[in-house]
């Protein structure tokens, strides 16, 4: 699990599955504003990801979006990229293969340090 705090979007959970190669994306994640935290995760914005070729990142999510939209556009797959060192971007991948910044941040494990 890692909570990433963006510019724009604030605060995004995510809940990352290697061995599944996907990612549950929850946006409008308020911690600690219900009394668990499944409830906090089932009162979030979901959207699904899958995990592609990371390069030289931590991760990179492409993500599906269900219930957010996170600024993409009609002809944009929406990324998310996580650095080894924690930074985090939302980009926005047109049809030509350029890319856009959406939003961008940092991220923390809930174990404290990197996998």
């Amino acid at each position: 699990m890692y909570d990433c705090e963006f510019e724009e979007a604030k605060l995004i959970h995510l809940h990352i599955s290697k061995q599944a190669g996907s990612a549950s994306v929850l946006s409008s994640y308020r911690p600690g504003s219900q009394p668990s935290h499944s409830r906090d995760v089932r009162e979030a914005r979901e959207s699904e990801g899958r995990l592609v070729a990371p390069g030289n990142s931590l991760y990179v999510i492409e993500l599906f979006l269900l219930n957010d939209r996170f600024g993409e556009k009609p002809e944009e797959t929406v990324i998310l990229r996580i650095a080894r060192d924690g930074r985090v971007q939302l980009k926005g991948r047109g049809l030509d293969g350029r890319h856009r910044l959406i939003d961008s941040g940092t991220c923390s494990s809930h174990a404290g340090h990197y996998p």
